[in-house]
């Protein structure tokens, strides 16, 4: 039997206000230019964004908060039918995002998040954080894209692809280059229009390197291709463009806002060299990508 959104919505108030007198503990971050502090009875949660978000946690950059995001962890959590379609949730209500083991609810214009979260592994918390992701993006005026990221000499060098192109790897295999490189991310960068730039961000969802919260003017993008020989392909914008959109996190269910998501994947295949990247397992990439002539992202 389907479990309807009313009551979806009624499970998640009355989740949250088991706990409204509990003890709060708390986590500030500064994620991109953003303030966001985390509350939770668990101690628990606490501590595991601690552990994932260590990179991005500091003082608040203002008096209030950006974002409040209020988290409870729930052991009696609702028993989704296996056939669910979750995507009708958001569909039906903009403001929920609901998968098997979480459920999240944005208010005040995305200025305060409700989650509550199965109990019982950490991955169900820091999955619901990355669900939240392209919302926080998107209220940036940006957008959040499958890829890896370093900072080379100034700019911002983006590997793009989903789960499995091989974004960690090509993260590993530069540690053993003597250029002076910093990494962004291995998982996700944000990139947003600012000061008539396309500038990126690194981000902390990687599972394998924590990230760093950078700012950085966007100047080249690779879609990662492994095979058994290492060239460079240039891409014509409109291959370009299709193929940003298509490694754009979530972009599926936000329905009107995606409009901001395929204006700046246009201007990143008119503005910024594209090109497709033929990788094998070692770092010889690196110098095919280093003999390429420096450009300037102006719009």
């Amino acid at each position: 039997m389907k479990i309807a959104v009313s009551e979806v919505i009624r499970y998640l108030q009355s989740s949250l206000n088991q706990h409204q007198d509990e003890h709060l503990y708390s986590l500030n971050l500064n994620l991109w230019s953003f303030s966001l502090k985390v509350e939770s009875p668990s101690l628990e949660s606490i501590r595991t964004l601690q552990e994932q978000f260590a990179n991005f946690s500091g003082s608040p950059h203002n008096d209030q908060p950006d974002v409040v995001i209020r988290v409870v962890r729930a052991d009696d959590f609702l028993n989704f039918p296996i056939d669910t379609n979750y995507l009708q949730y958001s569909q039906m209500d903009a403001s929920l995002s609901v998968a098997p083991f979480f459920i999240i609810r944005i208010a005040d214009h995305g200025r305060y998040v409700e989650m509550v979260v199965e109990d019982g592994h950490d991955s169900f918390l820091l999955s619901a954080m990355r669900a939240i992701a392209p919302h926080l993006a998107i209220r940036r005026g940006g957008t959040l894209m499958h890829a890896s990221g370093i900072c080379f000499d100034g700019k911002l060098y983006a590997f793009v692809g989903h789960s499995g192109a091989g974004k960690s790897t090509i993260i590993k295999q530069l540690a053993n280059v003597r250029d002076s490189i910093d990494v962004l991310t291995d998982e996700a960068v944000m990139i947003e229009i600012s000061s008539d730039r396309l500038v990126g961000w690194g981000s902390p969802y990687g599972r394998e390197h924590g990230g760093a919260n950078l700012c950085v003017p966007l100047g080249y993008c690779f879609f990662l291709v492994q095979d058994n020989a290492t060239y460079l392909n240039r891409l014509r914008p409109a291959e370009a463009a299709a193929r940003l959109m298509s490694n754009l996190w979530c972009i599926n269910n936000l329905g009107d806002l995606a409009a901001n998501a395929l204006k700046i994947a246009v201007a990143i295949s008119e503005q910024i060299p594209c090109y497709e990247l033929h990788f094998e397992l070692n770092e010889r990439f690196w110098e095919q990508i280093k003999r390429l002539p420096k450009v300037e992202s102006k719009l």
